[in-house]
């Protein structure tokens, strides 16, 4: 039995990053003998197994090479073994040295989501450029049936990685280069801006992405996508508030209680804090009306209202109490 680190953990370690998986071929094996050291299968091929320890993925082969071969880019397609020589078949440490993104072989159309896997990386490394020949095989798996019908939960990962990276804009401008950014992300004619916002939180990245659409559109796009829950009430939010940015301080009391009704923020405070962390000074005088007003409860109105009319009347308080208050 032999086994090899391989793929993204051996890239990291020649560019002197800590890898946050690794994940090992292993030769000369069989499914009995990794079960009788304790390995744990995954799934029913027997094919692929978790340390007994660490967890780690193990994944048995018959040659390393072709393992290699199947994978996406160069880069990734590098092994170490146990005495840490490097094995690099498709020259991925010299394009990691000139700084290249580039297919390992014709095995990468194999799967149309790599098209992705690219931009992401782009957007990771964003000193790298990609090889021409990469592109244009990317600009033909890109009009692909398979392309077009590739799942959201798989595009959502790869945009989920793309929006935490250090320069989210490089996703789209890659997709954009392919010729491939309107089968899934038709409404998104802007990201330049993704790059300002500073957190790398994706939830945050997502919001500012679709700041600018059309209302309307956000519902069905963030459904298409299959975002959870906390993307798409952060991209309501923003979306909301967004066109009003420059507005807000000569908004009348009545406008500013209307727009804090349509983010639902004396339910959910704590999407104040997602436009604090986006917009900054230009939410402020938001966020002191809502200090102003977020004490107004049930107790503050006359007795004897009741039902609907309970709601109306905190409204009109919260709006009588911001006129008074106006800072």
């Amino acid at each position: 039995m032999k086994y090899f680190l391989v793929g993204g953990a051996v890239r990291d370690i020649l560019l002197n990053q800590t890898p946050r998986d690794y994940d090992y071929v292993v030769l000369n094996s069989s499914p009995e003998e990794m079960v009788k050291l304790g390995f744990l299968p995954v799934g029913s091929s027997y094919q692929v197994f978790l340390h007994p320890q660490t967890k780690e993925e193990y994944v048995l082969a018959f040659d390393l090479e072709e393992d290699l071969a199947r994978r996406d880019l160069t880069i990734n397609s590098m092994a170490m073994d146990e005495a840490q020589n490097l094995i690099d078949p498709y020259n991925g440490q010299l394009d990691l040295k000139q700084k290249i993104l580039r297919h390992t072989s014709m095995h990468f159309s194999e799967d149309a989501l790599r098209i992705y896997r690219l931009a992401r990386f782009k957007s990771q490394y964003p000193d790298f450029s990609i090889a021409d020949e990469t592109l244009e095989l990317c600009k033909k798996l890109g009009k692909s049936d398979e392309f077009k019908n590739l799942k959201s939960e798989r595009i959502l990962s790869e945009l989920e990685g793309s929006l935490s990276s250090t320069m989210p804009s490089l996703f789209f401008d890659t997709l954009s280069k392919i010729e491939a950014l309107s089968i899934h992300f038709p409404e998104i004619k802007s990201w330049a801006h993704l790059d300002l916002v500073i957190d790398q939180n994706p939830v945050l990245r997502f919001a500012a992405l679709v700041q600018g659409l059309n209302f309307k559109d956000v519902l069905p796009f963030c459904k298409r996508l299959m975002v959870p829950n906390d993307w798409l009430e952060a991209a309501q939010t923003a979306n909301q508030v967004y066109s009003q940015l420059d507005f807000l301080g000569e908004m009348p009391a009545e406008k500013i209680v209307e727009l804090l009704y349509k983010i639902d923020a004396f339910r959910k405070p704590y999407l104040l804090k997602i436009l604090d962390k986006l917009y900054g000074a230009k939410t402020a005088v938001l966020l002191q009306s809502f200090e102003i007003l977020k004490g107004v409860s049930i107790n503050d109105i006359a007795k004897g209202i009741t039902g609907k009319e309970i709601g109306v009347e905190i409204k009109n308080k919260r709006v009588s109490r911001l006129q008074r208050s106006r800072f």
